[in-house]
């Protein structure tokens, strides 16, 4: 098998679920974060050999797609929506958790939907050990 094709295989299985949940941290629904994520990795692989930072690189084009698909902007409001439906963040990711990791993502979630759509981004992006610019 060529080498980059498991190198990528590779990435997408560990960074798929990452990138769901990291667009579930901002705002996204999971019908919603499937695509954005579908449509990033899809863009990944065509470009694997010039990317520099592929994870970092997956949540960009992955948050950029998320907005564009539902009309919303880093300043759109994603949680008021999210609470409008009757759904959680917690709701799509209880399933196959840990007890421990599942109270810590609510406590986080929790305190995320106060901040402003930007800074919820940002704090996303630094749980998941990304810087920001």
């Amino acid at each position: 098998m060529d080498p980059k094709r498991t190198e990528f295989e590779a990435f997408f299985r560990a960074q798929y679920p990452q990138v769901m949940a990291f667009l579930m941290a901002t705002g996204a629904f999971r019908e919603e974060a499937q695509d954005a994520a579908q449509v990033a990795f899809i863009d990944a692989l065509q470009h694997w050999e010039l990317i520099q930072n592929p994870k970092a690189w997956a949540r960009t084009v992955a948050v950029r797609t998320y907005y564009k698909a539902s009309g919303r902007s880093r300043r759109g409001s994603q949680f008021e929506s999210r609470a409008a439906a009757g759904t959680s963040f917690e709701d799509d990711t209880a399933a196959g958790q840990d007890l421990m990791t599942f109270e810590d993502q609510q406590s986080v979630m929790q305190m995320l939907k106060w901040l402003p759509p930007a800074q919820r981004e940002v704090m996303a992006l630094t749980f998941d050990e990304l810087r920001t610019t």
